[in-house]
C-alpha cells in the first residue's frame, strides 16, 4: 500500500505531492480540478510494466484514435513532452520508486526486396529475391517508461507505433500487485464480471458478494453465471419464479458488483474508483462504505475513489469514525495560483468540517 504520491508534468498536474493515505481514500474537488487525473496517475504509475495504460486512459475518456505526431503526448502537463513526467511513491515501509515517462524517437530501418532471374536466359527459372544496398530510415515516437527504486535498480517498458498499431515491449520484469481502475463513464463489461465471479465461485466466497448487493436489494438470494448465446451473462435469484438478468436490475446493483468483485479480483493490489456514488442511493452510502471497508481489509486492498456527493463524504465519515482503527482519508483538490493543491481531511479536521458544514467537495 502507498503512503505518499508525488505527480510532475501529468495531465493537469505541473507538480502536486499528496500525503498519508489510509486503506480507503476519497477525493473531491469541483469540477475540472483533477480528481479522474489523479486516479489515472496512480494507475499509470502501479502499472508501468504495462505502458499501454497511458493509451487505455485516454480510451476511458472517449479518446478513441491515435497519430503518431501526438502519440500519448495528452499525457504531459500542457501537451509538452519536453519535460518527462515523473511519478513517485513511498510504500507503507518507507520505500519509494520513481516512474520516468518520456517521448523518445525509435529509428525504423528497411530494405527494399528487388527481384532477380536466376539465369539470363532461363525465362522458366525460379525468381530469387535479393536485398539492394541502399536502406531506407524513418524515425517513429516512442513513450519510454522507467522505474527506479531505493534501491536504484531499473526496470523499463516502451510503447510504440509498429506500421498502424500500437506494440508494446518490456525490457526486463519487476513485481508488481495487481491495480483495477474503474472508470465513470465506460459501460459495464459483464463478460469480465462473470469471469471474476466465477473465479470467486470456485473458492467458495460467492455469498461474501450476494451479501454485499443485499444492500441495494434485499431479496436477493444468489448470483449465478449462465449462458445466452455463448457470452456469459450473471442472473440474480429474488425468490420469484425464474432468474432475473442482472443488467435488468438495475444500475446501481451492477455498479455495487462490478465494484466488490474489483476488490476481490485485486487482491494485495489498489483499487481505483472514479465517481464512487453513480447509481448509488444516498441512503445506502454509509452501509457501502462499511462493506466496502471489510471486503478491502479482507483481500489486503487499497482504494482510491472519487466524488461529488456530499453526502457520500458524510456517509464515510459516519462509516469509519466509530471504528478503533481509522483508515480513511479524504482529499480536497484545490486550483491555487501556484497549481493544483491537495488538503487532506484527517478524522479530526473532518469531523469539525461535518459538523459546521463546511464545504469539502
Amino acid at each position: 500500500m502507498y503512503r505518499s504520491f508525488t505527480v510532475k508534468n501529468f495531465r493537469c498536474f505541473q507538480e502536486m505531492k499528496i500525503d498519508g493515505f489510509e486503506r480507503i481514500n476519497l477525493v473531491t474537488g469541483k469540477n475540472n480540478v483533477g480528481k479522474t487525473a489523479l486516479l489515472e496517475a496512480l494507475w499509470v504509475y502501479h502499472g508501468y510494466q504495462n505502458p499501454i495504460l497511458g493509451v487505455n486512459i485516454d480510451k476511458f475518456r472517449g479518446l478513441d484514435t491515435f497519430r503518431k505526431d501526438d502519440f500519448l503526448r495528452n499525457m504531459f502537463f500542457g501537451f509538452d513532452a519536453g519535460e518527462p513526467i515523473q511519478l513517485s511513491a513511498v510504500d507503507m515501509n518507507g520505500q519509494m520508486s520513481t516512474l520516468h515517462i518520456r517521448v523518445g524517437q525509435r529509428s525504423v530501418s528497411s530494405l527494399p526486396i528487388e527481384k532477380v532471374q536466376n539465369g539470363e536466359t532461363d525465362e522458366d527459372a525460379d525468381a530469387v529475391e535479393v536485398l539492394s544496398q541502399e536502406t531506407t530510415e524513418a524515425v517513429d515516437p516512442e513513450v519510454v517508461y522507467q522505474i527506479i527504486d531505493s534501491s536504484g535498480s531499473r526496470v523499463s517498458a516502451r510503447a510504440f507505433f509498429e506500421g498502424t498499431n500500437i506494440s508494446v515491449k518490456q525490457v526486463a520484469k519487476g513485481a508488481k500487485s495487481t491495480g483495477i481502475f474503474l472508470a465513470a463513464r465506460t459501460a459495464h463489461n459483464y463478460g469480465v464480471i462473470a469471469e471474476r465471479l466465477s473465479n470467486l465461485a470456485v473458492e467458495k466466497m460467492e455469498g461474501v458478494i450476494v451479501n454485499a448487493l443485499q444492500i441495494v436489494e434485499p431479496h436477493l438470494l444468489s448470483l449465478r453465471v449462465q449462458y445466452r448465446g455463448g457470452v456469459p451473462l450473471i442472473y440474480g435469484d429474488i425468490g420469484s419464479k425464474r432468474l432475473i438478468p442482472f443488467p435488468l436490475m438495475g444500475d446501481g446493483m451492477s455498479r455495487l458488483l462490478g465494484i466488490a468483485l474489483a476488490i476481490t479480483d485485486a487482491r494485495d493490489g489498489i483499487l481505483l474508483i472514479d465517481e464512487i456514488e453513480n447509481g448509488i442511493h444516498h441512503s445506502v452510502m454509509g452501509k457501502l462504505w462499511k462493506t466496502l471497508s471489510a471486503l478491502a481489509q479482507m483481500h489486503n486492498v487499497q482504494i482510491f475513489a472519487t466524488t461529488h456527493s456530499m453526502e457520500c463524504v458524510h456517509a464515510a465519515y459516519e462509516a469509519f469514525e466509530p471504528k478503533e482503527s481509522y483508515d480513511f482519508s479524504l482529499y480536497r483538490l484545490e486550483h491555487l495560483k501556484t497549481g493544483i493543491k491537495a488538503v487532506r481531511y484527517n478524522k479530526e479536521t473532518l469531523e469539525a468540517a461535518v459538523e459546521t458544514d463546511l464545504e469539502v467537495r
